[in-house]
């Protein structure tokens, strides 16, 4: 991921230059994607399907103008949650920017008695999710990502659990759209 804050020194990414240093394939490449979801999201919106996008909490992402503009000309709200609350070993948090109304009820806190379980749990483990080194040419302490990190952007399956029983409830609330006049015979190909 380009757009978090551990990928700075590398994209050029910063609150001032969103869109980074364009002279490196990568970033182009995510520029290039998030426009991409961009489309997506408009696309879903104008048929009045609900979406969501999803970004750790130190993400640029949000700060990207065209995007923003478009979270903002749909109403999209922003949910914080700590994936370590519904069984991940991370208390990491995630931003969730969407227009699908059930999801506000995602938005927690973790618990202090998690929290306090994560700490040893991830210790005996051995996960290294963050690492510190010296530069070597200023001689600073510098902060990377550890081999483990990406363990910790996995979505556990309590949430997946906690989604799915959301949406079983605003489905059951939702009233049923008018079934569209589809041609079924369209599809056997046939010019009739």
């Amino acid at each position: 991921n380009t757009w978090v804050w551990l990928s700075r020194s590398t994209t050029g990414r910063s609150r001032t230059r969103v869109r980074g240093n364009r002279h490196f394939k990568k970033v182009r490449r995510a520029n290039r994607l998030i426009r991409r979801v961009q489309y997506l999201c408009e696309y879903c919106f104008r048929r009045g399907i609900h979406y969501a996008i999803e970004q750790p909490n130190s993400t640029l992402l949000w700060h990207y103008a065209p995007l923003e503009a478009m979270l903002r000309r749909h109403k999209a709200r922003a949910i914080s949650i700590p994936l370590g609350a519904f069984g991940s070993l991370s208390e990491k948090r995630v931003a969730i920017y969407t227009t699908a109304p059930y999801l506000d009820q995602l938005g927690c806190s973790l618990d202090p008695v998690r929290r306090e379980r994560l700490a040893p749990l991830r210790s005996s483990l051995d996960l290294e999710i963050v690492r510190k080194f010296v530069c070597s040419k200023s001689g600073e302490v510098k902060v990377a990502g550890g081999k483990d990190l990406s363990k910790t952007s996995e979505y556990p399956v309590g949430l997946g659990l906690k989604v799915g029983e959301l949406l079983k409830k605003h489905v059951k609330v939702e009233q049923p759209l008018p079934e569209m006049d589809l041609e079924f015979h369209d599809l056997d190909g046939s010019d009739s």
